[in-house]
């Protein structure tokens, strides 16, 4: 996992986020569970 400095905050930040998708984005809750999932696995705070 990749992170930055945000702002003047001193807090260190993930650079890749999870969530914003624009409008004609479908997925299942099955597929939503499951790469939220991951992305825990992979660090995601």
């Amino acid at each position: 996992m990749f992170y930055k400095v945000l702002g003047r905050t001193g807090y260190k930040v993930s650079i890749v986020t999870i969530g914003g998708c624009g409008p004609g984005f479908t997925s299942t809750v099955g597929e939503a569970v499951k790469a939220f999932e991951q992305a825990l696995k992979d660090g995601l705070n």
